[in-house]
């Protein structure tokens, strides 16, 4: 763990690099100005969330995020909506109605991140019951607990494929394949966002 401002940030388990993908989404999205937020990996209620208007910029990613066999699309996609949220700020959408994520937000996220139906599906699919969707402040939170329910399952999740006699896959609950082939029911990641 890395203590920044008496904030504690995780270093990264991923297999790949988070600041060069940070850099291609920013490139994806078109920014016509130089941004190059930190991502950093912390502990708040959100899964992901970026802050501008802060002396350094960043990217939180809440450290569910923070594991080995997170398929690299998740994260691009994920980048992706971040940036997007400085290219499109929110606006009223109707009297009284402001929304963080207009129809042109969604409109150039399907544009821009091709996998992002299967990204959702991935999340919901290996984290579903520890995320809380909030369709009034547009944001999905992580439930209280998160760590201990997640050791719980996995846990039941080794124990179901020992009593069949089957030993358990190695740490991840789904592939990409399996999201991937769910995701054809789901067209929008606006539906699971």
């Amino acid at each position: 763990m890395k203590k920044a401002h008496n904030v504690t940030y995780e270093l990264p388990f991923f297999s790949f690099d988070i600041h060069e993908l940070n850099q291609w989404a920013a490139t994806v999205v078109g920014h016509s100005e130089p941004f190059d937020p930190h991502v950093v990996i912390l502990d708040r209620p959100t899964l992901a969330s970026i802050w501008t208007t802060i002396e350094q910029p960043r990217i939180e990613l809440h450290p569910l995020f923070n594991i080995s066999w997170l398929p690299v699309e998740v994260i691009q996609h994920i980048l992706i909506h971040e940036h997007i949220h400085r290219a499109i700020r929110p606006r009223e959408v109707e009297p009284g109605n402001m929304k963080a994520h207009p129809p042109e937000f969604w409109e150039m996220e399907r544009r821009l991140s091709p996998h992002g139906s299967a990204a959702c599906c991935w999340m919901y699919l290996e984290w579903g019951d520890l995320l809380k969707r909030d369709e009034e402040n547009e944001c999905i939170w992580v439930k209280r607990g998160w760590k201990k329910s997640r050791n719980d399952r996995r846990k039941f999740f080794e124990k179901l494929h020992r009593d069949a006699g089957v030993e358990p896959p190695p740490e991840r609950f789904t592939t990409w394949e399996d999201a991937l082939a769910r995701s054809e029911t789901h067209r929008s990641s606006e539906s699971l966002m």
